[in-house]
């Protein structure tokens, strides 16, 4: 299955998917144990500077810093609830090393 068929399995009301990079290897489905690591823009682009106050308290082995920009690794098991769900949509189907871009539409 490709990136883009999980994408339209996985649509929702108000939850649009768009795929940049697929990545490679096994993808990913529910009850697995995933890492990822996201950054959230508002309509207007600016950015939600989440990881940066998060960063603040958490381990630096949960933290990466690249081009500039620091990023904090999580790890859930997808279909648990761990993560909000245009989160988990956006990762079920992805593959290792993958870019995806998730849209968040009020319903």
């Amino acid at each position: 299955m490709t990136y883009k068929d999980a994408i339209s399995e996985h649509r929702t009301r108000g939850i649009k998917l768009l795929a940049e990079s697929e990545g490679w290897g096994k993808t990913a489905r529910k009850g697995d144990r995933v890492v990822f690591n996201m950054r959230i823009f508002l309509n207007r682009g600016d950015e939600v500077p989440l990881n940066e106050i998060q960063s603040q308290s958490l381990p630096e082995y949960m933290i990466r810093v690249e081009e500039g920009c620091r990023f904090i690794d999580r790890t859930i098991t997808l279909g648990k609830r761990q993560a909000i769900a245009a989160v988990e949509y956006a990762l079920i189907g992805m593959k290792e090393g993958g870019i995806g871009k998730c849209v968040l539409v009020p319903i």
